[in-house]
């Protein structure tokens, strides 16, 4: 999340949903930022604060693509059509490299630079699209409030807005590896409104592994309804409104902030506490009834002993027709009856 140089609005990017699906209170804070960067609320200074959002749950887009039988085809066979014998993980190339063979083999590769300025690599990426280009390496997507950069994009047959071809987004090995089926959902969504077409599958190739073939169609449903509740919350956002930090899994780097209202939470709750009575199974507090029976003799005793009764609730007895006449006597009661009338009259089917 940060504010786009050319007219200063809000961008959100991949990790902001992540850190909204994982920490409301985070990304609420993270948004109050950008909305008030003078709020008063300093952020973690500390170092480490932020390990608990790297330790943090993966299980709504980490490891997915562990689940998919991969293509046998590996990267540097994809590019070279050559097999290369797999290589430890000592061994294996930088994901950098991937590009460098794909010059090497002479495939048109158009490079956005990096050290450009961001309006600069949008347009770049865009006319690059329309223009055809084979691979298309470090890509800058956006549209409206949504921009993220793509490791690849491949041109593959089929029709779209662009011609006689499509775009599918591949994931090189860069980043956090845990979330990579959510960046290159990411990066689909703003294809499918770059080019008139959603990609029909999701690309991981990292050196010296096999690819990976994602069926965009398993995923994406997930990641839309992940964006629509952020953006809807992005929506409503107000100032006053922050979220209860106790719902979230962790608090990103503002651990100190939440952990003192959580803190001061507690320390009111404590103080307004109140020890309950000791009570008895009808609810009534024993030591009262004790001491309002103890004051009454005679009449007045059997006055109150019946008050004591009538403040509990009677049990209602069983409709006659849901009681059986030939089971014992200890299953005609009313809970009995209750709990077993229906295999009863069914038994006597």
């Amino acid at each position: 999340m940060y504010r786009y140089s050319a007219d200063n609005e809000i961008v959100y990017t991949p990790e902001d949903l992540i850190l909204f699906r994982e920490s409301p209170f985070a990304s609420w804070m993270e948004r109050l930022t950008q909305e008030n960067p003078d709020h008063g609320i300093a952020p973690d200074t500390e170092p480490g604060t932020g390990a608990s959002r790297s330790r943090s749950r993966a299980a709504w887009y980490g490891q997915t693509g562990a689940r998919w039988r991969a293509s046998p085809l590996g990267w540097e066979e994809f590019v070279t059509g050559v097999a290369v014998e797999r290589q430890s993980v000592q061994e294996r190339p930088r994901a950098g490299d991937f590009v460098a063979l794909l010059k090497q083999e002479g495939k048109a590769v158009v490079s956005i630079g990096r050290h450009l300025a961001e309006a600069e690599r949008r347009c770049a990426t865009t006319r690059a699209m329309r223009a055809g280009a084979q691979y298309i390496a470090d890509a800058q997507l956006a549209l409206g409030p949504m921009a993220c950069a793509v490791d690849l994009l491949i041109r593959c047959d089929g029709v779209s807005d662009l011609g006689s071809f499509i775009y599918v987004p591949c994931a090189t090995g860069r980043g956090d590896s845990r979330h990579t089926t959510h960046h290159l959902c990411f990066a689909a969504d703003l294809l499918k409104s770059l080019q008139g077409v959603q990609p029909p599958e999701l690309l991981v190739m990292r050196p010296g592994e096999n690819i990976v073939c994602l069926p965009a169609r398993d995923h994406m449903q997930r990641f839309c309804e992940l964006k629509y509740q952020f953006m809807t919350a992005q929506l409503a956002f107000r100032k006053h409104r922050m979220p209860d930090p106790a719902q979230s899994s962790h608090f990103g780097r503002w651990s100190h902030c939440a952990r003192q209202i959580l803190a001061q939470r507690e320390s009111v709750r404590e103080k307004n506490y109140v020890k309950p009575p000791l009570g008895d199974a009808t609810g009534v507090a024993t030591g009262a009834r004790t001491d309002r029976l103890a004051g009454n003799t005679g009449e007045g005793l059997a006055v109150a002993m019946k008050r004591a009764i009538a403040s509990v609730t009677p049990v209602q007895a069983a409709p006659d027709d849901l009681v059986d006449r030939d089971a014992p006597a200890q299953l005609r009661t009313a809970s009995g009856a209750g709990q077993l009338s229906g295999a009863l009259r069914y038994g006597r089917g």
